[in-house]
């Protein structure tokens, strides 16, 4: 055990939990807030798209509803299986 990499050294613990709470409480100033930010912006972003596409899917089926023989009729109910 005459190897200094393996003794216990209590001033190295010290600085060892120092610098990882001193690390830690920047990280949480500096990079959770905008990591949250963006991640719940994205999830509203996706909200609205899953929404929209939705709102599309079912004015297409209206669409075919009141019309079911116009001239894009086909590729709407080509889209509309592919969906389903």
């Amino acid at each position: 055990m005459d190897n200094p990499l393996v003794q216990p050294d209590p001033g190295l613990y010290i600085w060892t939990i120092l610098t990882f709470l001193v690390l830690l409480t920047l990280l949480a100033k500096f990079a959770w807030g905008p990591l949250l930010a963006a991640l719940e912006n994205r999830e509203k972003v996706i909200a609205s798209a899953v929404e929209n596409a939705e709102k599309a899917r079912k004015e297409l089926e209206r669409a075919l509803r009141l019309r079911p023989d116009f001239d894009g009729a086909d590729d709407a109910k080509k889209v509309l299986e592919s969906l389903k």
